[in-house]
């Protein structure tokens, strides 16, 4: 399972209960007026497992793939996600 870029407009601790998860950390390269376009950077790259510990700030753009399919996780959240949080796509060609 991977859950595409994203941010949420505020701060959420994620911690690994069981399995392997990558998490990578990007930034927003563009200006962010085109609508429904983002140019993102990668920053931080990493694995983490049991017990590992990661905690976001609210602009923090970050995306997560399951490595095993034993992998569990919790999520502490401060406070509401913002109501127009953001996923970040790419976009992919269709088959013709």
């Amino acid at each position: 399972m991977t859950i595409p870029p994203h941010g949420h407009g505020t701060w959420e601790a994620l911690i690994v209960y069981s399995g392997r998860l990558s998490h990578t950390v990007s930034e927003r390269t563009d200006d962010g007026v085109a609508e429904r376009h983002a140019d993102l950077k990668v920053v931080d790259d990493w694995v983490l497992e049991h017990g590992d510990m990661v905690v976001m700030p609210p602009a923090e753009i970050h995306r997560f793939t399951a490595l095993s399919s034993d992998t569990y996780v919790i999520t502490i959240v401060g406070g509401k996600y913002k109501v127009n949080h953001h996923f970040f796509f790419r976009q992919s060609k269709r088959p013709t």
